[in-house]
């Protein structure tokens, strides 16, 4: 026989926030409901309603793939790429600043972003690092409240100042920042932004949290987070980044560690390269993973060669494909029976292929063509 307590409400005393029980609670029956602003499970705070899988719209928010390198300089109001998805810029075209992979993280994570400014680089414009989000991954946002977080630090030698964050669609006319004179996307239209403030920064690790509400017209988001550097240039007057995340509704919830592999992926719908992962794109002497192609024999003088490659996931859009010969040289293929390696140029390019040729090639018995590539997507 099973005993049972039937109440219509429990509720605390006057001056007590909280009714605490100290063993498991379970509801059940099809009318049997937990209510509340947000559900707090091992001291982490839930949202209520919504999936708790995919609720992160940052693509790379851990830092953790890095296709195209480690460490980026000379950086000014032009857009530079450092971690997948990520590109940084300064508000001025004389200021220089860095991207560097960092090992310094909060418990649970493998790398953060270093922006900082280069050494001997004395410009305090403010320097930014951006991530544009596509209109697929921000369908019904408009007009909902929604949550970024992420963990910051600043540098040893980071003498005061503050983080900024804007999240707008893009366009000047949709930011109220003045300092901010470059959106983080381009071409977006609608009234996007939700955030634009400030917060104090120090030199221990802190998750910061920002809520608000998207604009009835938002179609695409960029997320901007930027700071003035104040400290010795160079000497480590960077500030940290890593975790971020933008989440639907008013609780910044634990931040969402995927599988590397579906974040590589998603990645790779923007950025992809035939090299492998730790190889830097351009760099010489590298045939480890080139793409081949070749005949045992050519039939003739002037022999035209087309072939191509398929991308590793489709791409968000008709890329921009850059080949590389051995040597790193742009626009080029191996062609080992010749001392000249050879002009590759694409003829097509979709969302899954590409495919290019080169030409005056003489007819010869080993007739072997090499090339690396890059393909690139962003918004």
């Amino acid at each position: 026989m099973t005993s049972k307590i039937v109440v219509n409400n429990i509720e605390a005393d006057a001056g007590v926030s909280t009714v605490t029980f100290a063993g498991d609670i379970s509801v059940t029956g099809s009318a049997g409901a937990l209510s509340a602003t947000n559900l707090t499970v091992n001291g982490n705070a839930y949202p209520n309603a919504g999936t708790l899988s995919n609720r992160n719209k940052i693509i790379n928010g851990g830092m953790d793939v890095w296709q195209r390198g480690t460490s980026f300089t000379s950086i000014n109001n032009l857009i530079t790429y450092g971690a997948d998805r990520w590109f940084a810029f300064t508000t001025s075209g004389t200021a220089q600043a860095r991207i560097l992979q960092n090992g310094s993280v909060p418990s649970g994570f493998a790398y953060s972003l270093a922006l900082g400014r280069q050494s001997g680089n004395t410009a305090t414009s403010q320097q930014f690092i951006c991530q544009c989000i596509e209109s697929a991954n921000v369908l019904g946002l408009a007009g909902q409240s929604v949550t970024l977080s992420f963990y910051a630090k600043a540098g040893a030698n980071y003498s005061g100042g503050s983080i900024s964050v804007i999240l707008s669609s893009g366009t000047a006319s949709d930011q109220s920042s003045a300092t901010f004179s470059a959106g983080p996307c381009t071409g977006y239209t609608g009234n996007a932004t939700v955030i634009n403030t400030t917060q104090s920064i120090n030199t221990t690790w802190t998750r910061y949290s920002f809520t608000g509400t998207v604009g009835a017209s938002a179609l695409e988001l960029g997320l901007g987070i930027g700071y003035t550097p104040t400290g010795t240039a160079g000497a480590d007057d960077n500030i940290y980044i890593t975790g971020v995340q933008l989440e639907v509704g008013s609780v910044a919830t634990p931040f969402e560690h995927r599988n590397y592999g579906d974040e590589m992926a998603r990645c790779q719908r923007y950025y992809q390269k035939s090299y492998d992962y730790g190889t830097t794109p351009g760099i010489s002497s590298v045939y480890q993973g080139a793409i081949m192609h070749g005949y045992t024999s050519m039939p003739a003088a002037n022999y035209v060669a087309r072939f191509g490659a398929q991308f590793r996931t489709s791409m968000r859009a008709q890329p921009t494909v850059v080949t590389y010969d051995s040597a790193g040289n742009s626009g080029k293929c191996n062609y080992p029976d010749s001392s000249t390696n050879q002009s590759f140029t694409i003829i097509h390019r979709g969302q899954n292929n590409f495919s290019a040729e080169t030409s005056s090639l003489s007819n010869s018995t080993d007739a072997r063509l090499y090339f690396h590539y890059t393909a690139e997507a962003e918004l």
